[in-house]
């Protein structure tokens, strides 16, 4: 305390009687200075001529938040990747660690499509002196980009889709419609035999969940087109 004495009944976290112990303080002037040594960031000060005053000390919120992976052309909810915030502060979110310090330059959208990975801040403000800040990574992750070709069959045989299709990319698998593709379900058998000429779909899915189709078109010969070759005396 600035003028000399001590103070009691500090309650951290909370607005606090106290009182001056050095006897009457009535006609000294005393500053009151009460600062977070926990963070460093949030200070309260009061004057007063009294021998007792109340103080808030204020508990920076303490900020959860999870990192998260999405595919090129995808967005991502920052506010979603939150997950804890107590005591609650009011959320901003920023592009550099300057400006969540600052408060300044909050994003206008909290949902966000970087096309590379991406940090960004949050901060939970319970005061403009009091608050927290963290970091949320957004990994971009490309999308697989198989290359296709089309075959043919002879009717009454077989085609193995897998072998139309290079730099997979992902793990593969074959559906009989786009709309069975993109939900994932049900796949088949790589090994088709079409009675009429169909479309196929490859899906190829990388490890982070994203995925590309492609479509391949497997047209007919004529039952028996293989070629017997016979060679010896007629």
């Amino acid at each position: 305390l600035a003028g000399g004495g001590a103070a009691t009944g500090i309650a951290y976290g909370s607005a606090t009687d106290f009182r001056l112990q050095n006897g009457s303080a009535n006609g000294t002037l005393y500053t009151i200075t009460v600062t977070d040594v926990s963070s460093g960031v949030c200070t309260t000060t009061t004057t007063v001529q009294q021998s007792a005053c109340s103080v808030l000390i204020c508990t920076p919120p303490v900020l959860t938040v999870s990192n998260t992976t999405i595919c090129t052309g995808n967005s991502t909810s920052l506010v979603s990747l939150v997950t804890g915030n107590a005591p609650a502060g009011t959320l901003s979110f920023h592009a550099t660690q300057a400006d969540a310090d600052a408060n300044t330059n909050a994003l206008l959208n909290t949902t966000v499509a970087p096309t590379s990975t991406t940090i960004y801040y949050v901060r939970s403000e319970v005061t403009s002196t009091c608050y927290s800040t963290a970091s949320i990574t957004v990994t971009v992750s490309s999308n697989p980009n198989p290359t296709v070709t089309n075959g043919t069959v002879c009717g009454g045989g077989s085609i193995d889709l897998s072998t139309l299709v290079s730099n997979a990319g992902g793990t593969l698998s074959y559906y009989s419609t786009y709309a069975h593709a993109v939900a994932g379900t049900p796949s088949i058998n790589a090994v088709v035999s079409p009675t009429v000429a169909t479309n196929y779909y490859v899906r190829s899915t990388n490890a982070a969940g994203c995925y590309t189709i492609k479509e391949m078109v497997i047209t007919m010969q004529p039952r028996g087109c293989s070629v017997i070759s016979v060679s010896g005396p007629n």
